[in-house]
């Protein structure tokens, strides 16, 4: 009796890990499960587009500094633009 406790315990314990990490063990059967706690979904939606606003801005930047450039005629004023954006 004290085996099967203990395999029970550590099957339950396991179980949870596997929720935790976003699987989901019913019946021998494992599956994904995509709507975890925390909103796992939303906050990498999120990020994903926090990254993507900011290579936009960058972006931006760095072409700014291109047509700065092409329209500078002064070689300290082209190397301070450069020296803004690098």
């Amino acid at each position: 009796m004290d085996d099967v406790r203990s395999l029970k315990g550590k099957l339950g314990e396991t179980l949870a890990g596997l929720r935790r990490l976003g699987y989901n063990v019913d019946d021998g059967m494992i599956a994904i499960d995509y709507d975890l706690e925390g909103h796992a979904r939303q906050d990498y939606e999120d990020v994903l587009q926090s990254a993507v606003e900011d290579r936009d801005r960058r972006l931006a930047k760095f072409r700014r500094a291109i047509v700065d450039i092409w329209t500078t005629n002064d070689f300290d004023q082209a190397r301070k633009i450069v020296s803004e954006v690098v």
